[in-house]
């Protein structure tokens, strides 16, 4: 348990992370490892997170992120470049392709580059020199996701388990998304969907507007 501990304050000293994005960058560590399924990994990071002190909740359900009580999050510059990571990802989702504009670079940006990838929402691409999103970007927000309710027709409940089967085997056969061109998450929650669904709409309303004004 020490171990998974320290590893645990060594990936919080990049700041603000969900459960999801700890077991990430754990994802070779071996007392995460020797557990052969998604669940038996989550409750021993589960265990490990409720048995450190110097690690705060922040937030509550499908938003909770943990922080370490001395980490950079608290220092001047955490603010601003949690700005510049969301900056980069909502400018690559909406003009970009999935592409990361890293031609007019601000103070933050590598800083923030770094986060993305150390959580998985960028990777490089060696053959092309360029920084694209992953499946993750869609349902990434480096500061507390804002909560919501609404009422949706049964249609569209099952809309979003079918959604969740096609997406898994387009993650599989790694098979990128139209108009976004990225590669969709692996393992899509109701929550991810629904975000990936208004940026692909967003995107074909905005062409479909820009296509009319032209004629």
């Amino acid at each position: 348990m020490r171990d998974l501990v320290d590893g645990i304050e060594e990936a919080l000293r990049g700041g603000e992370m969900s459960r999801d994005e700890i077991l990430f960058i754990l994802r070779e560590h071996p007392a995460i490892e020797s557990s052969s399924t998604k669940r038996g990994k989550g409750e021993k990071l589960r265990r490990a997170l409720a048995s450190m002190d110097n690690v705060k909740k922040v937030g509550e359900t499908v938003a909770t992120k943990y922080r370490l009580t001395d980490s950079d999050e608290e220092t001047k510059n955490h603010g601003e470049i949690r700005s510049t990571a969301n900056k980069l990802v909502w400018d690559s989702l909406r003009h970009g392709n999935g592409v990361f504009n890293l031609e007019e670079q601000e103070q933050w940006t590598n800083a923030a580059i770094e986060i993305l990838v150390r959580r998985g929402v960028a990777e490089f691409h060696s053959p092309s020199g360029v920084y694209r999103c992953t499946g993750k970007a869609i349902s990434f927000e480096s500061f507390e996701k804002k909560l919501t309710s609404f009422s949706l027709p049964s249609r569209s409940m099952e809309a979003i388990d079918e959604l969740a089967d096609e997406l898994r085997k387009m993650a599989n056969e790694r098979t990128p998304i139209k108009y976004l061109e990225i590669i969709p998450p692996s393992d899509p929650n109701k929550s991810t969907i629904v975000a990936l669904a208004l940026e692909i709409l967003l995107c074909v309303v905005r062409k479909h507007n820009a296509t009319f004004a032209e004629t």
